[in-house]
């Protein structure tokens, strides 16, 4: 069973470096272009110790006839300006083989950047209610880089690295063939320890991309809730926690570093030991006459060029190592299915009037879990126009069923309708268009005032988001600003009250004008003047839309057309507020009980 899973995880990792190499072949012409500047930069590096040689030799020939002048026909001469052209050569391919690279490796995170991007903002809600935030951040960066470095070194890099290996071997065989199989008895040592390096790389890299996720999650509950940290005087818990995770991820690279400082050595001592042997048995095929002073040389050299190769196994080892836990990880996330999508029969819908239909739904966010329906067997029919309120305890479902609506997340059971058809039948985005959603905690995007009303219409004409904030009575306090509507309001709108955020957002739902406004408890969290002045814009905006809206209002409840109580994700009584008030006395507990806290409210 270790065995097999062992093979099912080279496999995987294998695939991993394929499905790399598929992105790097959607640009075949910078590939090749790439390709072929390496294939220049090692042909003029192995130029070099060929005319070393041949000069070297020239001159033990002579026997003293050459002279050393700047003669045009002096071979030393030729020689000398060959190697200057040569290195300039070299320079130059060298150059565009590294721009190349780096450009290739740049436009392949760029996409796969935007291919993360992308898809998660079509991925369900249930996949973004597990996956963490920095978690998400560091697969987006940190593991992207991860292949960014592995495409432009061990990829582009490692290409040039290994034609220059081969072709080093090749021409120290056609210079002498007893020097080349001594030089060749070191290979298997050189290749043992690079996969012993690799298979102790792999683990910590793995490691090492998880803590960094685990770090960036910290960072960002930290900083996400400073606030609450500093409020309860957390910060000493706070930095202990984060020091753990930087701790055990600064030990996990510090041993991945000792590794390669481990690795780099062995590897040098190495050729250093062949280098010496190679002087030892080349001075004797000298003095045999079977090998030239100049060939020793050359071969020399061959081997001093053959220790790139094999000096850098070491680093493409740790780039594949890495690119194995960082693509792992990306992937995980880009082949995530989506699990709400349109089918092939959806179609757009207009003008929608706003008769919603629930039909025995029942709903769980855990579909692995049996009997723990958060929704039960729930129906009920909302005429157009009408005004109806969901009422009832935290964790009733509230806020559940009024996330089915826009397909945030499915049924599991069950139907939901919208002017009589499914709405598993009308393409998501226009769904979503038939519904303005209030939410009870207000997100502000950095930005104008401006660009947050027109946030979901961002073509609109300043005229007509002036109207917008002129019906969710905020426009008087816009105006009242020194820069209007250009006023910068900060992440998440640090620089408003809660009451302006709030109609701020009202006005943002009622710019794009929906056939149903959803309104979930948008007054809990302001003060008593504030609340009035949103409900007094709500009373004005809601005629002749279909509205549900969750609250723990009574004065609210008395003016709704309707009231659906729901308790434990059952619906227990669905009629105007006064008779459910008189007839259900779980219903009128439960008005009372409101009624206490917001009198105790209005009295603070």
């Amino acid at each position: 069973m270790h065995n097999e899973n062992m093979q099912e995880i080279k496999n995987k990792e294998q695939k991993i470096i394929g499905r790399v190499i598929k992105y790097i072949l959607k640009y075949p012409a910078i590939f090749f272009a790439g390709f072929v500047s390496l294939c220049l930069a090692s042909v003029a590096v192995l130029l070099a110790p060929k005319l070393i040689g041949t000069a070297i030799d020239l001159i033990f020939n002579s026997e003293g006839t050459l002279e050393l002048s700047w003669n045009i026909n002096n071979p030393i001469t030729i020689a000398s300006f060959a190697l200057i052209a040569l290195a300039l050569a070299r320079g130059g391919i060298l150059f565009a083989q590294s721009y190349l690279s780096e450009k290739l490796s740049q436009i392949i995170a760029y996409d796969l950047r935007n291919e993360l991007f992308n898809h998660l903002q079509h991925m369900h809600f249930a996949y973004h209610d597990q996956i963490k935030i920095g978690d998400i951040m560091s697969r987006a960066t940190q593991d992207i880089e991860s292949i960014r470095f592995f495409i432009s070194m061990a990829i582009m890099r490692g290409s040039y690295i290994l034609f220059l290996g081969i072709t080093s071997i090749l021409l120290m065989l056609g210079t002498s063939i007893q020097l080349a199989l001594i030089a060749f008895i070191f290979m298997p040592i050189v290749a043992t320890q690079a996969a012993i390096v690799q298979k102790f790389l792999r683990k910590i890299w793995i490691q090492i991309q998880q803590l960094q996720g685990k770090t960036s999650i910290v960072l960002q509950e930290n900083f996400a809730g400073q606030q609450l940290v500093k409020g309860y005087n957390q910060q000493h818990n706070q930095q202990q926690k984060f020091e753990k995770e930087i701790t055990a991820l600064y030990e996990s690279s510090l041993q991945s570093s000792k590794i390669v400082a481990f690795n780099e050595p062995i590897l040098s001592g190495i050729w250093l030991i062949a280098l010496t042997c190679i002087f030892y048995f080349g001075a004797k095929l000298i003095l045999t006459d079977q090998l030239t002073v100049g060939e020793l040389v050359e071969f020399q050299l061959y081997l001093t060029l053959l220790q790139v190769p094999i000096r850098a196994i070491g680093f493409i080892i740790n780039h594949v190592a890495r690119v194995r836990s960082a693509g792992g990880r990306l992937f995980e996330i880009l082949d995530a299915r989506n699990m709400i999508t349109d089918s092939k029969s959806a179609k757009n819908m207009a003008n929608a009037k706003g008769k919603i239909t629930f039909e025995n739904v029942n709903f769980q966010y855990n579909s692995h879990q049996k009997n723990s329906n958060l929704l039960k067997d729930i129906s009920f029919t909302i005429n157009p126009g009408e005004k109806i309120g969901i009422i009832g305890r935290t964790g009733s479902g509230k806020t559940t069923l009024l996330h089915l609506l826009p397909r945030f997340y499915d049924a599991c059971s069950g139907n939901i309708f919208i002017d009589d058809n499914n709405i598993k039948n009308i393409k998501i985005k226009s769904l979503r268009n038939i519904f303005g959603i209030v939410q009870q905690d207000v997100f502000l995007f950095p930005g104008t005032i401006q660009d947050n009303i027109s946030y979901g219409a961002p073509d609109q004409p300043l005229e007509k988001i002036k109207n917008a904030a002129h019906l969710a009575q905020i426009d008087t306090f816009i105006d009242a600003l020194p820069d209007k509507y250009d006023t910068w309001v900060g992440e998440n709108g640090v620089s408003l009250s809660g009451g302006q955020r709030q109609r701020i957002s009202i006005a943002r739902t009622l710019l794009n004008n929906p056939p149903v406004l959803i309104l979930d408890d948008v007054t809990s969290s302001v003060d008593l003047k504030t609340e009035l002045a949103i409900e007094k814009t709500l009373e004005s905006v809601l005629q002749n839309k279909t509205s549900i809206t969750v609250t723990h209002r009574t004065r609210v409840m008395k003016n709704l057309d309707q009231i659906i109580y729901l308790e434990d994700g059952n619906i227990q009584g669905i009629g105007k507020h006064q008779a459910l008030y008189e007839n259900n006395k779980d219903y009128r507990d439960l008005c009372q009980s409101f009624d206490k806290k917001q009198t105790r409210n209005e009295v603070k």
